[in-house]
């Protein structure tokens, strides 16, 4: 028994660890992008503060790029960048959106589009390709929806051989095996649900600016 309880020890500390992994990384991105605004907001009164006293341009300039810089949150764009992104009909919408699905997608500006999304992945410009990455996350998602509620259902679905091994096993071994499959299911239909959410948003913001 003792040694049972360890195997199945041993198969759950790896899965909560990258899943508490992942939360604290999620939830240190967030922080990380509300300081640097703060930030950006500070450097920005600062800067049209000198422009004021100094009447100097360049600190004018400087206020303005970090204004824009505080209101994206961000420290990948270039200024022509944000200033699309805050110039767009939706804003708000546009910026949260962008921030959500970044992974896939980046800016692109020109004269005739000031703003545009184009897919990182060349692949996805095929339609078929975009589709089939979707229809692959879903499959995952409803893979791992199953194996979530397998200690709910297994008596169903396994094997009568499988089901008499798991009457003599102590309660405990079940509890943790139940856990297992719980964690397990739940981390694949997650990640691939908001993968999936994200590829679409994407998607959607590409046609949204898409000159026709």
């Amino acid at each position: 028994m003792e040694e049972s309880l360890q195997y199945i020890v041993k198969l759950i500390l790896p899965i909560v660890t990258v899943i508490v992994a992942v939360c604290s990384v999620l939830k240190g991105k967030t922080s990380t992008r509300h300081k640097r605004s703060l930030e950006y907001e500070r450097m920005s009164n600062m800067s049209y503060s000198l422009y004021e006293k100094t009447k100097d341009e360049s600190f004018k300039n400087i206020a303005e790029d970090y204004g824009y810089a505080a209101i994206t949150k961000d420290n990948f764009l270039n200024p022509e960048e944000r200033k699309a992104l805050v110039k767009t009909i939706e804003p708000t919408k546009d910026l949260e959106n962008f921030f959500k699905s970044k992974d896939f997608i980046y800016i692109h500006t020109t004269p005739l589009n000031p703003l545009e999304f184009r897919w990182k992945n060349k692949n996805f410009t095929k339609k078929w390709r975009y589709y089939l990455s979707l229809t692959r996350r879903f499959g995952f998602y409803v893979c791992g929806s199953a194996i979530a509620i397998l200690p709910l259902s297994y008596k169903e679905i396994l094997p009568d051989i499988i089901l008499l091994g798991l009457a003599n096993q102590p309660k405990s071994i079940l509890i943790l095996l139940a856990i297992y499959f719980i964690t397990l299911g739940f981390s694949i239909s997650y990640f691939n649900l908001t993968s999936g959410v994200k590829l679409k948003i994407a998607n959607e913001l590409i046609k949204k600016h898409t000159i026709k």
